[in-house]
């Protein structure tokens, strides 16, 4: 799986519910969870990273993008 691939993947299937998450918080104002964010991000690479799907190498030198902080 290229980065591309990956980061299309969290914003199409895991963004959404984290985002539906967030306005739960502040319903006047918007809100990030930041933290929330980067570790679903870096649970869906060791997941992608178990099931062979990317490499330890691809897993350890990709980030979140900074577009969905």
């Amino acid at each position: 799986m290229t980065k591309r691939e990956l980061d299309k993947h969290f914003a199409q299937h895991i963004l959404p519910s984290i985002q539906k998450q967030e306005r739960q918080y502040l319903t006047n104002r918007s809100y990030k969870d930041i933290p929330l964010r980067c570790e679903a991000y870096n649970n869906l690479l060791d997941s992608l990273c178990r099931e062979g799907q990317l490499t330890d190498k691809q897993a350890s030198t990709y980030c979140i993008p900074r577009r969905y902080l």
